[in-house]
């Protein structure tokens, strides 16, 4: 817009000097005329071509594919959305007769509530250069807590972001979940690090913010375990720069 606003200037200069050097007044205002109307035009060329708002995280849900969610179809997903507007509780029946409850809905994220063992997040994250990307986190606990992270851009096509995550990927985060402490010996950290098998994590996303926090799960281990291996086990944030987690 700003390139065409001076281009348009531009002309203009250059047609009064023109103008001005043949002494002839009248071809300056029919000069100006015309191309005010052609800098006019192409600025309305612009805003016709140009992509709509971006879409926010209700558009975003209703325009979501049924493959994504099969036993949530888009007559369901409406019916939540009219629920939060009427401000009720979003409770669904799914289509695998398990109640689906949408809890928290705003402009730019959503967390649901699927089944019992089922939660899904998902944040709509600003670009630099493009339309919004959309990261969904679906978390299972099965009954240990493990989270698949995926991105979509604004049509729901997938997008694969290469080292999303302070330049690694998913799977790689869960081993930089623990930590020795400089007052622990080398042994007594390995023989705890080795109580944590298989080596699980999940995430969470802020709804506030553009920050998603990985967490370790412990699939095998007692409440007494759990509480031995406090000491090493570390919580990672991570904020969005436009472009990915860092």
């Amino acid at each position: 817009m700003e390139f065409l606003a001076r281009k348009g200037f531009q002309l203009f200069i250059r047609y009064l000097l023109v103008c001005f050097n043949e002494n002839t007044y009248i071809c300056i205002i029919i000069n100006v005329k015309n191309n005010m109307k052609k800098l006019l035009f192409a600025l309305s060329f612009i805003f016709v071509f140009l992509p709509g708002n971006a879409k926010s995280m209700r558009e975003m849900w209703l325009s979501m594919p049924d493959s994504l969610m099969p036993y949530m179809n888009k007559n369901l997903r409406q019916e939540m959305i009219d629920f939060i507007d009427m401000k009720l509780h979003a409770d669904v029946k799914n289509l695998l007769g398990d109640n689906s409850r949408m809890d928290t809905l705003t402009s730019n994220y959503v967390h649901l509530t699927m089944d019992t063992l089922t939660t899904v997040e998902m944040r709509l994250l600003p670009q630099t250069d493009t339309d919004s990307l959309l990261c969904m986190v679906t978390t299972v606990a099965g009954p240990a807590k493990e989270s698949d992270i995926t991105f979509f851009d604004s049509n729901w096509h997938p997008v694969y972001l290469k080292g999303a995550f302070g330049g690694k990927d998913q799977r790689e985060i869960a081993s930089e979940l623990i930590s020795r402490p400089d007052t622990m010996k080398e042994k007594r950290y390995e023989d705890l690090k080795a109580m944590i098998d298989p080596m699980m994590s999940y995430a969470k996303l802020s709804s506030s913010d553009g920050d998603i926090t990985f967490l370790l799960s412990f699939p095998m281990l007692t409440k007494e375990d759990k509480k031995m291996i406090e000491s090493i086990v570390l919580q990672r944030k991570f904020k969005w720069d436009g472009k990915r987690f860092n």
